[in-house]
């Protein structure tokens, strides 16, 4: 059709607003993250679950160079602390992945929710090969 038409529809169109003024303040910041409070707290729990990792890994690195570990068996308290934060961090690791993954998705602003499921994914990711190395080269 004729070009006239279609700049008619192009000036039809309404201009996209302005973008916000980024925060200035701790306040402001706060409540423009908690805006996407599926991602907020998606991200949380991926930092949650990065501190558990770390400390049951931490935990058993200490009791292997100790040598405590020839004298442990399934029901010392040091093998309940390790399997709890191991199963904690696992399930840490599962809400954060499903909260960053909707907020990224869904909500706005997406910054921490992307952080979150980079941190949890690769956390997870790397403590998932871990194991699976040490238990095929025969490791407890």
């Amino acid at each position: 059709m004729s070009p006239k038409r279609k700049t008619k529809s192009k000036s039809r169109q309404a201009a996209p607003p302005p973008p916000p003024p980024p925060p200035e303040n701790l306040s402001e910041l706060w409540a423009f993250f908690g805006r996407n409070r599926a991602g907020l707290i998606g991200f949380g729990l991926s930092l949650l679950q990065l501190c558990i990792h770390a400390s049951w890994i931490g935990f058993a690195t200490w009791l292997d160079s100790t040598g405590q570990t020839q004298q442990l068996d399934g029901d010392s308290w040091q093998m309940w602390v390790v399997a709890s934060l191991l199963i904690l961090g696992t399930l840490a690791t599962a809400v954060s992945l499903f909260l960053c993954l909707y907020g990224t998705l869904r909500g706005y602003p997406k910054l921490l929710a992307g952080m979150g499921l980079c941190i949890s994914f690769f956390v997870g990711t790397v403590t998932m090969f871990v194991l699976v190395l040490n238990m095929s080269s025969g490791g407890a």
